[in-house]
């Protein structure tokens, strides 16, 4: 009620009266107030009524027009059927989940979608995407009449499939169209609900967007005809957004399509062009140098991660111009290092020999060159952001042993999602691991392929490899620049260098709770989750020129061009206790394997970070001493031959192997850099070397009270004969062991 119907204050002898009177003009204010309400309430119901009358005539205009296409879906060669658009949005969250459809096929029931009549025997309804092996038949329904249909066409514009019925549907009738654009117009649809399928009719562009290059759309119902207030339709919009314009008036039938002959005309020759052009390549590797590892860094370097050391591997490979050839491989610095052949199976001829070029920073493939050049495949000039909807291509190649399975089908893009560095990414529904896209003359779109992360630490051994599909205009630039573009570490390497590793000179201690507390640094590792404890500087090292000291702590890693710093984090061994030397000798030889190395590895995830980043590298570390945040400049470079490299030699007759002093393990045993030694690496059970007492990571100083400085020299004396008296070093410990030499070895 307005505060102006309230009374004042009045002499006592009017008061009465006065209350009388604002009593009255109160109920006179709040019976108009009342009376605007209901008023205005009434004006709203009549317009809902009208509205609600307006959009039921309308829906009833549409029934005979609107139709279900049934689609009997079909298992193929033991693979479960997929659609690439059958789905609609989630509207939770926005993406179309999955391209699984086998639920309806166990359910025995048919996929179903909307559609419009547009003549007797014609109707549109939307492209779901699925490969025709997985068709069994396709029907047209309507009001209890079920008539078989095939394709007739694929809109090229437009997400739309176009059938051709058997025979006109009895009782059913094509759309009218004709509708005045400036009339009011409403959208209308078909969707299931309850087990039930309704035409729903809403107010046409309820949604307007202006998109920030200035062209305006309109947010609709997927699969909606546009009809005025008596039913006719203006055109059919087959996507959530359409374009402000004209282009999508009027009826289907006049959008430019391509015939389904020819598009099976078009399949068949785009499935030669692939066939030829998209190679299966193998890739063989030398065999990992056997090593008596630690078996618990070899545990945690297996775990979690994607290091399997394969000897052999297949992939996808692309045929570029001048004989190059893109092999669709995600290899570790560690695998590639071990690259020995590539071959290429080109159809209808020999496996052709390849060289390795490089490997590629940012994308998990690497670039090789065929000894006789061939044909090159070409990459869409279309831009990245074009394609959304438009008719195209997809290629599905799946490396099943040493066979290529190659499935081809229309395909068309759901949406284009902004991904790294800002490039647009063409989306659709489900996994396309093994999807590469086309246009429809067979120039390539987007293909599969895992996006390079460096990784540290956790994120190591968490880590997962997924490919994406990635516009091919992103690959054509960097092939365009590719010395801009190529990870110098990630090359094939020697034998002997298979297992180098990059060096900073520092010994490393990773931090707990209690210890971030003490150096000052739990809010900056997660309370000893990262970050790591200098206790060791080599002298000569690049850490002691960047002023690096014992006590300092270690935290983050900045490398120019990576979008974000990497925590330091090394891993010890799970569960590594202190190395039993006072109870070595009750271990039973036959376990003398699985006992760990004593000193801590040259290998770690932040040797294997730095090795990863590629020797000559500057980097920038941040490190913590006293309270104070420090900031180190250094250059990774290649270290000195550690443990795990270290040459070594196998006795077969005394069965033992042994390894050189290396620069932590002269540490380890403080021992001098010219001093003598050689590392029992392992023993044979029941072995001569193992019968004399010999004992794992003991050193050999002496042989015959000669000095020893390399396994050559052990292995001069087996192939002169004889037993052998050796000098051994435990730990302080020295004693004196004879080899005997077992008859006929």
């Amino acid at each position: 009620m307005n505060e102006n119907c309230h009374a004042t204050s009045v002499p006592s002898r009017c008061a009465a009266p006065v209350r009388g009177f604002a009593s009255c003009l109160q109920a006179i204010c709040l019976a108009s107030v009342l009376l605007l309400a209901a008023g205005g309430a009434v004006r709203a119901e009549e317009t809902a009524a009208t509205s609600g009358a307006t959009q039921l005539k309308i829906a009833e205009a549409l029934s005979p027009s609107v139709v279900r296409v049934e689609y009997t879906l079909r298992y193929d060669e033991g693979d479960a059927p997929l659609s690439r658009g059958w789905n609609q949005r989630c509207p939770r969250c926005g993406n179309f989940h999955g391209d699984r459809v086998d639920p309806i096929v166990r359910d025995e029931r048919p996929l179903e979608r909307a559609g419009f009549l547009l003549t007797p025997t014609s109707v549109v309804s939307p492209h779901i995407l699925v490969h025709p092996r997985f068709i069994e038949s396709i029907a047209v329904t309507w009001r209890g009449h079920s008539i078989p249909a095939r394709p007739a066409g694929y809109a090229t514009e437009h997400r739309a499939l176009l059938l051709e019925l058997d025979e006109p549907i009895p009782g059913a009738e094509p759309l009218v169209f004709g509708a005045d654009p400036e009339a009011p117009l409403f959208a209308a649809s078909l969707a299931e609900s309850g087990g039930q399928w309704n035409i729903g009719v809403q107010p046409f562009a309820e949604t307007v967007l202006l998109r920030e290059d200035g062209g305006a759309r309109i947010g609709l119902p997927d699969g909606s005809a546009i009809v005025d207030a008596e039913g006719r339709v203006l055109g059919i919009a087959m996507a959530e957004e359409q374009a402000m314009n004209d282009q999508w008036h009027g009826s289907p039938a006049d959008w430019e399509q391509v015939a389904a002959a020819d598009m099976e005309r078009r399949i068949e020759a785009h499935a030669a062009t692939v066939e030829k052009l998209l190679p299966r390549v193998s890739l063989h590797f030398r065999s990992p140098r056997e090593s008596s590892e630690d078996p618990f860094q070899s545990m945690y370097r297996g775990f979690g991660t994607d290091d399997s050391s394969p000897t052999e591997r297949e992939a996808h490979g692309l045929l570029l111009p001048d004989g190059q050839i893109l092999i669709l491989a995600n290899l570790s610095a560690r695998d590639t290092a071990r690259l020995e052949r590539i071959r290429v199976h080109l159809p209808g001829q020999p496996p052709a020999s390849a060289s390795f070029v490089a490997s590629l920073s940012d994308y998990g493939a690497l670039l090789a060159r065929l000894e006789t050049p061939g044909p090159a495949l070409s990459f869409a000039e279309t831009p990245a952001e074009d394609p959304q909807g438009r008719l195209l291509l997809a290629s599905h190649l799946e490396v099943r042993g040493e066979q290529l399975r190659a499935f081809h089908e229309p395909a068309r893009v759901i949406e284009m999602r902004k991904g790294r560095r800002g490039a647009l990414f063409p989306e659709l529904a489900g996994n396309t691991a093994d999807i590469f896209l086309f246009d429809l003359d067979s120039n390539l779109l987007a293909l599969p392929i895992e996006i390079r992360e460096r990784a540290v630490g956790q994120e190591r051994r968490w880590r997962s490899s997924e490919r994406v599909l990635t516009p091919a205009p992103l690959l054509a630039a960097v092939l365009a620049d590719l010395d801009a573009h190529i990870d110098t570490a990630n090359v094939p390497v020697d034998p002997e260098e298979e297992l180098r590793l990059a060096w900073i000179g520092v010994e490393l201690q990773p931090l707990d709770a209690g210890l971030a507390r003490a150096y000052q640094v739990a809010g900056r590792t997660e309370s000893g989750r990262t970050g790591a404890l200098v206790t060791h500087v080599y002298p000569g090292s690049p850490a002691e020129a960047a002023d690096i000291r014992s006590g300092d702590v270690l935290l983050l890693v900045n490398v120019e061009g990576l979008p974000r710093p990497f925590p330091v984090q090394i891993e010890e061994a799970m569960h590594r206790e202190a190395f039993p030397w006072d109870e070595i000798d009750q271990v039973p030889d036959e376990y003398f394997h699985f006992l760990p190395q004593p000193w801590s590895s040259a290998e770690n995830s932040f040797t294997r970070f730095l090795t990863d980043l590629g020797f000559g590298r500057e980097v920038e570390i941040e490190g913590m001493r006293d309270g104070e945040l420090l900031l180190y400049t250094l250059q990774i470079v290649e270290g000195p031959r550690h443990y795990q490299a270290a040459p070594e030699f196998r006795s077969e007759g005394f069965g033992l192997t042994v390894r050189e002093l290396t620069y932590e393990t002269r540490r380890f045993y403080q021992a001098a850099d010219d001093g003598p030694g050689v590392i029992v690496a392992r023993i044979e059970p029941g072995s001569p070397a193992s019968t004399a007492g010999l004992k794992p990571f003991e050193l050999i100083t002496h042989i015959d009270d000669e000095p020893i400085f390399t396994v050559d020299r052990l292995q001069a004396l087996e192939e002169q004969g004889g037993d052998l008296r050796l000098s051994v070093q435990r730990m302080h410990q020295l004693r004196i062991v004879v080899m005997r030499r077992v008859a006929g070895s």
